[in-house]
Protein backbone atom coordinates (compact mmCIF):
# COMPACT_ATOMS: atom_id res chain seq x y z
CA UNK A 1 0.00 0.00 0.00
CA UNK A 2 2.82 2.31 0.88
CA UNK A 3 4.55 2.00 -2.64
CA UNK A 4 1.16 2.59 -4.42
CA UNK A 5 0.92 5.66 -2.51
CA UNK A 6 4.40 6.34 -2.98
CA UNK A 7 4.92 7.18 0.68
CA UNK A 8 7.45 5.63 3.47
CA UNK A 9 6.79 4.19 6.92
CA UNK A 10 8.21 7.49 8.44
CA UNK A 11 5.27 9.31 6.49
CA UNK A 12 2.37 7.34 7.82
CA UNK A 13 0.52 6.37 11.22
CA UNK A 14 -2.00 3.66 11.62
CA UNK A 15 -5.04 4.51 14.05
CA UNK A 16 -6.05 1.60 15.41
CA UNK A 17 -8.77 -0.12 17.86
CA UNK A 18 -7.37 -2.99 18.17
CA UNK A 19 -3.87 -3.80 19.71
CA UNK A 20 -3.35 -7.36 17.94
CA UNK A 21 -4.24 -6.72 14.81
CA UNK A 22 -4.00 -2.56 13.79
CA UNK A 23 -1.19 -2.17 15.87
CA UNK A 24 0.72 -5.01 15.78
CA UNK A 25 0.56 -4.97 12.14
CA UNK A 26 1.48 -1.57 11.38
CA UNK A 27 4.55 -2.29 13.94
CA UNK A 28 5.22 -5.31 11.97
CA UNK A 29 6.19 -2.94 8.94
CA UNK A 30 7.62 -0.15 11.09
CA UNK A 31 4.92 2.60 11.05
CA UNK A 32 4.18 4.20 14.14
CA UNK A 33 0.68 3.64 15.57
CA UNK A 34 -2.11 5.11 17.47
CA UNK A 35 -4.61 3.16 19.53
CA UNK A 36 -8.05 4.04 19.96
CA UNK A 37 -9.13 3.29 23.23
CA UNK A 38 -12.39 5.04 23.90
CA UNK A 39 -13.41 2.98 26.69
CA UNK A 40 -9.63 2.78 28.47
CA UNK A 41 -9.42 -0.72 27.67
CA UNK A 42 -6.34 -1.72 29.84
CA UNK A 43 -3.95 -3.69 28.16
CA UNK A 44 -2.38 -6.67 29.37
CA UNK A 45 -0.38 -7.00 26.13
CA UNK A 46 3.70 -6.84 25.02
CA UNK A 47 2.24 -4.30 21.83
CA UNK A 48 3.01 -1.31 23.21
CA UNK A 49 1.63 1.48 20.98
CA UNK A 50 3.03 4.90 20.04
CA UNK A 51 -0.27 7.15 21.05
CA UNK A 52 -3.20 6.39 23.01
CA UNK A 53 -6.55 8.27 22.79
CA UNK A 54 -9.86 7.81 24.27
CA UNK A 55 -11.31 10.19 21.32
CA UNK A 56 -10.09 10.53 17.74
CA UNK A 57 -10.45 14.75 18.50
CA UNK A 58 -7.66 13.93 20.31
CA UNK A 59 -5.51 13.42 17.31
CA UNK A 60 -5.23 16.77 16.65
CA UNK A 61 -3.25 17.41 19.47
CA UNK A 62 -0.74 14.91 18.54
CA UNK A 63 0.57 16.95 15.57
Amino acid sequence: MLEKANLTSDEVIMIGDSLEKDIKGAQNANIKTIWYNPYNKNSNSSIIPDYQIKDLLEIKKLF
